[in-house]
């Protein structure tokens, strides 16, 4: 791949970010996403998972834990 730059003169992180950009739209849909990026069409991200929404587990107590709650620890 061969970038040029035509006009101005990019410091050097501005031409990471460029590169990283570039990269992230040549790789093939079969490459996962990266943080920050989107998880593309038809794949739903993490946050999106219906399983975020549901409450988790209350754990319930051992049957002699009020017990151990007064040991020093």
């Amino acid at each position: 791949m061969l970038l040029r730059v035509v006009r101005g003169r990019p410091d050097p992180d501005e031409l990471a970010a460029l590169l990283t950009v570039v990269a992230g739209r040549a790789a093939g849909p079969g490459e996962s996403a990266g943080p920050g990026e989107s998880a593309g069409p038809g794949r739903a991200s993490g946050w999106a998972a219906p399983a975020r929404r549901l409450a988790a587990p209350v754990p319930t107590p051992a049957p002699a834990a009020w017990r151990r709650s007064l040991l020093p620890r």
